[in-house]
């Protein structure tokens, strides 16, 4: 009987390596907290790496940080300082096929002493435990002109709006629905208007398992 070798299998090369989702010009206070979200597209699949004025970007100590997500990249920088982060900031894809997608923003520090409608967290997440399969919420709302929009994290990470079991208020507050395990983490909200972004102090929420009761 003859074997036939299996011919490799091929990979397709057929999707753009692009840029889906760009960075944003930042204006933050000082020693405030400044997030840059970066999501890609492509095959094979890009890597992706941030750059700050034309110099690589690496973690440092916990202030600098840079979270994978499954189609992108987080570019995470806390206790901001001026004449040190302010500058030009560059999300770099590459798909190890000698093919490069770029977009890039600025992040801009103000003084502590900011007003003016600039974005000011009035009510911050706490502290919380719920039974599993339980609803809850996260509380948070903010103050500026013109309004700020509320954004969610967990774990640093965005939270995913498309999961019907998360609402997002009106009022800004978080609300989970049929709580479980994975929703498990430490939460914080972001403020964001015209001026600039503001951070709320994180909340961890806590899962325990149901209570049978006898």
């Amino acid at each position: 009987m003859r074997v036939r070798a299996a011919s490799p299998a091929k990979t397709s090369f057929s999707d753009e390596l692009r840029i889906v989702t760009s960075p944003r010009d930042t204006n933050v206070v000082e020693d405030g907290t400044v997030s840059f979200f970066c999501e890609v597209t492509g095959n094979p699949k890009p890597e992706i790496h941030w750059a700050k004025d034309n110099r690589r970007v690496h973690s440092l100590r916990g202030r600098i940080t840079v979270y994978g997500t499954p189609n992108g990249s987080v570019l995470r920088i806390k206790s901001v300082r001026t004449g040190i982060d302010e500058g030009r900031y560059e999300c770099i894809a590459d798909n190890g096929a000698g093919t490069q997608a770029t977009a890039a923003a600025m992040l801009n520090i103000y003084p502590e002493d900011q007003g003016n409608g600039f974005p000011t967290i009035t009510s911050h997440p706490n502290v919380k435990a719920v039974e599993n399969n339980r609803n809850t919420i996260m509380v948070c709302s903010a103050s500026g002109n013109p309004e700020p929009q509320i954004t969610w994290f967990k774990d640093s990470i965005p939270v995913d709006l498309t999961d019907p079991r998360l609402t997002l208020l009106e009022s800004g507050t978080l609300q989970i629905r049929a709580t479980k395990k994975s929703d498990e983490g430490r939460y914080e909200c972001m403020a964001e208007n015209e001026l600039g972004s503001a951070y709320s102090y994180h909340g961890n929420l806590y899962i325990r398992g149901e209570i049978i009761y006898c």
